[in-house]
């Protein structure tokens, strides 16, 4: 578990070779010892007002005090919106992403709001998450809660230990978050006044055993600190382990466009680092290698730290042209891009290209320019991942010629095959020549079932034309597929006659026609 360096000034640094050497956290200045502490029961600072009771600073729904339920609804939504403007920065920018995170990545998954969707669930859609990533059942889950609150506060506290169980047992650094930091904040001061000794410490009182410091009660304002990055931390860690856990050095050692030579130089670059974890620096050789690619310089850049050397959007800019080179098609996305920074105009710009590169593509994860403006780095590795695991389906996979004579319509059908048990919609669009045209413009293939989709070419010149389909899965609630990509190129091998003219004579006479020509061309 890493520790604080409480007064001591951090930097990431290379353990080695430049190229080839760990990145590690290593301190700059010690000015105090190394102390640990607990990011849920945080020291007092000096300018921090006195604790008040729970009982004075929690609101709790009282219905027997002449309100009515629809005023006190509105007095906490209120109270609790101005909790969530009091968070820290890096807080509230973790929840809007981790919002726009779980509603793309998690399938099925249609969120309004951390973590209250989460709360007035009951913990239901904790459950689902976990679930659905992870592909394997959570036990622990409760069905029926009782109507009582003395007996449902327990329940959901067994309930948010099982599911806490579970992905510690799975690798989560959950050690720091307790069940009763998920509950709501009423539910959490009902938790405190029932004083429930079932979950205290089952070692208090065993000799030998330090003794324990007596606990303390949060107010409802500090509270919701508490809970919402205590919420946070659980979400982040079931995307690091299900999802970011599945990058591996045989999976990088498979992915296109590195070759083997790059994936033979591993070593310390990867498995020395108390920063980061393997699969992190595998994602980091990823950008590394596709920005030294597409951007060579005299003096190699290293991405080490995603806050600043993601920033410029030139990393970003060169996967996506390291697997989609159509998006490149005569420079136009690389003469966009400022190498040498000097303002911030020249950033935005960069940011701007690369967003607007992604929406071309199809990449549906909404990213913003706040998120390399402001950045947060846990939140980049996650779109890092994003595309890490999204742009090798774009690379094409096969290519498809279109043979005949040149004004001969040629028709061709991509045949698809779903063998998942839900049906999959895919939206499909060219980019290219405009003499290749979609039959349909959206197909639906139900459970194991194929379906097939038309593509018509009509050739203009006798030189060939090229194009690119894109074939983008839909969100209707059904299975997310992978997006499919296939190169259209034509192949003019004759003539085909626009007319036929017959013509008579006599031997030796000459005889003249007048013969109508039209433009098959519509300008």
């Amino acid at each position: 578990m890493l520790r604080s360096l409480v007064g001591s000034e951090m930097c990431i640094r290379d353990r080695g070779n430049h190229e080839q050497g760990a990145v590690v956290l290593a301190p700059i200045a010690a000015k105090a010892t190394l102390q640990t502490r607990s990011q849920l029961s945080p020291e007092p600072e000096e300018d921090e007002e006195p604790e008040e009771p729970v009982a004075c600073s929690t609101q709790v729904l009282n219905l027997e005090d002449g309100t009515t339920a629809e005023e006190e609804e509105q007095a906490k939504l209120a109270a609790h919106q101005s909790k969530l403007q009091a968070l820290p920065p890096h807080v509230q920018h973790g929840l809007g992403f981790m919002l726009r995170w779980l509603n793309q990545c998690v399938p099925g998954a249609s969120f309004q709001s951390i973590p209250d969707d989460f709360w007035h669930s009951k913990g239901k859609l904790l459950f689902d998450v976990i679930e659905a990533v992870s592909g394997k059942p959570v036990p622990g889950r409760v069905v029926k809660f009782s109507a009582s609150r003395k007996e449902m506060i327990p329940q959901l506290i067994r309930q948010y230990e099982e599911a806490l169980t579970f992905l510690k047992s799975h690798g989560a650094l959950l050690n720091h978050v307790k069940p009763e930091n998920l509950l709501l904040p009423n539910e959490h001061e009902q938790f405190c006044r029932l004083n429930l000794c079932a979950f205290a410490d089952k070692d208090e009182g065993i000799l030998g055993h330090p003794i324990p410091t007596k606990k303390r009660k949060f107010s409802a304002r500090k509270y919701v600190r508490i809970t919402i990055e205590a919420w946070l931390d659980v979400l982040y860690q079931i995307s690091k382990v299900f999802m970011l856990g599945r990058v591996s050095v045989k999976q990088f050692r498979t992915m296109p466009g590195i070759p083997k030579k790059e994936t033979e130089k591993l070593g310390l670059a990867i498995t020395g680092s108390n920063l980061y974890s393997v699969p992190e620096n595998l994602i980091l050789k990823w950008l590394t290698y596709h920005h030294g690619k597409a951007f060579p310089t005299q003096q190699p850049r290293r991405i080490t730290n995603l806050e600043t050397d993601l920033s410029d959007g030139l990393a970003i800019a060169a996967v996506l042209m390291a697997h989609a080179p159509y998006l490149n098609l005569g420079g136009r996305f690389r003469q966009g891009l400022v190498t040498s920074l000097s303002s911030v105009e020249d950033q935005m710009a960069n940011l701007n290209k690369v967003i607007q590169g992604m929406k071309e593509l199809g990449l549906r994860m909404p990213i913003t320019m706040n998120d390399f403006m402001e950045p947060v780095g846990r939140d980049l590795m996650l779109v890092c991942l994003y595309l890490y695991q999204q742009l090798p389906h774009y690379i094409p996979k096969a290519t498809i010629e279109f043979g005949g004579r040149l004004g001969e319509l040629i028709v061709k059908n991509i045949e698809l095959t779903n063998s998942s048990k839900t049906a999959i919609s895919y939206s499909a669009q060219i980019d290219g020549s405009a003499d290749f045209k979609l039959l349909t413009p959206t197909v639906c293939i139900d459970a194991k079932s194929k379906c097939p989709i038309g593509i018509e070419f009509v050739g203009k010149f006798s030189h060939p034309v090229e194009a690119v389909l894109f074939l983008i899965p839909g969100s209707s609630g059904g299975t997310d597929g992978a997006p499919l990509v296939f190169n259209l190129k034509s192949a003019i091998s004759g003539l085909k006659p626009v007319g036929n003219f017959s013509m008579e004579s006599k031997m030796y006479e000459l005889v003249a026609e007048s013969i109508t020509i039209t433009n098959p061309f519509s300008t």
